[in-house]
């Protein structure tokens, strides 16, 4: 995996309750504003993707491979799109 790599993320909120999921590996996270959740969300990636660099195969390759439910994944991207065509 590169130092740089491209995930599929996506915030929601409104005034101080944000949260954030990076649908490419299962995580999320909560903070008071876009900003908070951005670098959190990035926090936890840069943590989970170290960790499971860390751990020997096969085990790294499933962590890696991790994803969310392909229901909750159609599910966002219907979001994104209907928010593309209203707004």
């Amino acid at each position: 995996m590169s130092r740089h790599s491209n995930f599929y993320c996506v915030a929601r909120g409104r005034d101080h309750e944000w949260e954030a999921f990076c649908l490419d590996f299962d995580l999320a996270v909560q903070g008071r504003s876009f900003d908070e959740v951005k670098a959190r969300l990035q926090k936890a990636i840069k943590h989970y993707v170290d960790a499971a660099m860390a751990e020997h195969e096969p085990l790294r390759t499933k962590l890696l491979s991790r994803r969310v439910p392909s229901r909750t994944r159609l599910m966002w991207y219907w979001r994104v799109a209907v928010w593309n065509l209203v707004g």
